[in-house]
């Protein structure tokens, strides 16, 4: 497999009294590539035949960078940063839509006008009471709050078993525009994604309140008839872990912005 390479594209620089500041974007190879040991190599000697004093990167896709200085401009590195993740179940179950109810989305509310990304899951349960559910056998988990109008002001959860960033399969069209960020028991988060449309990829999240576990009570009709798997994510913003074999298609599509700094020579 191919190794994966990052390109710098200088959008504006500057210099003061003694240094040279430049501002662009990384573009990374559309993946899946082979993710070299320490990151990916990243030449600046388009911009520069110095080494940077300091390169300061970050994503408007949300996930972790880090520049490693190599010993002359071409052999830098952008390092991907592993994050702590759980894994999550939601079990393929045929009836799910007989078995259980649809799970809505709720984003929080500090003011009429001021939206966090914040988020809680309702249901209207059949036991008209609010109930447990766990990201996997002895797990962390939260509570779906039982709400007969949880369909009011809510947006359906949907799971979309074949994303390739296993942090960003649940989604929704949630009002507030952006991801939500569902809190667990152990601090964790479950990142809902924003999509307008989640219903074209993806296919509707039910509870079963009446589960023999709790871990057990999130459930979907799988196209594939296999358990839909997602991941938990340690803040919010960030997406699941990146595997340091691979780099992910996500990672690809996402911008990476820069600001260097050299010394003035």
């Amino acid at each position: 497999m191919t190794v994966a390479t990052a390109v710098a594209t200088v959008v504006e620089k500057y210099a003061d009294l003694s240094r040279l500041h430049v501002f662009g974007t990384i573009a990374v190879g559309a993946g899946p590539l082979t993710y070299a040991t320490g990151g990916l190599v990243a030449s600046l000697v388009a911009i520069s035949r110095h080494a940077p004093i300091d390169l300061k990167l970050s994503s408007l896709a949300g996930h972790r960078y880090e520049w490693v200085p190599g010993t002359t401009p071409a052999n830098g590195k952008i390092k991907i940063s592993k994050v702590k993740t759980l894994d999550m179940n939601v079990a393929d179950v045929d009836g799910a839509d007989g078995t259980g109810l649809l799970v809505y989305v709720h984003v929080d509310e500090l003011t009429d006008k001021v939206v966090r990304d914040d988020a809680h899951l309702e249901s209207i349960t059949a036991g008209n009471a609010d109930a447990p559910f766990a990201i996997g056998e002895g797990g962390p988990g939260a509570v779906i709050l039982d709400d007969d109008a949880a369909d009011t002001g809510g947006s359906i959860l949907y799971l979309d078993e074949d994303d390739p960033d296993p942090s960003a399969r649940l989604a929704s069209a949630n009002g507030s525009g952006r991801d939500a960020f569902l809190r667990l028991n152990d601090g964790s988060f479950i990142r809902i994604v924003y999509k307008a449309s989640p219903q074209t990829a993806g296919v509707a999240v039910y509870f079963d309140d009446d589960a023999t576990n709790d871990w057990e009570a999130l459930m979907f009709v799988s196209p594939t008839d296999v358990d839909g798997r997602a991941a938990t994510t340690p803040e919010k913003g960030r997406s699941g872990e990146l595997a340091a074999a691979v780099v992910p298609i996500s990672v690809s599509g996402d911008t990476i912005r820069f600001h260097a700094i050299f010394k003035k020579v």
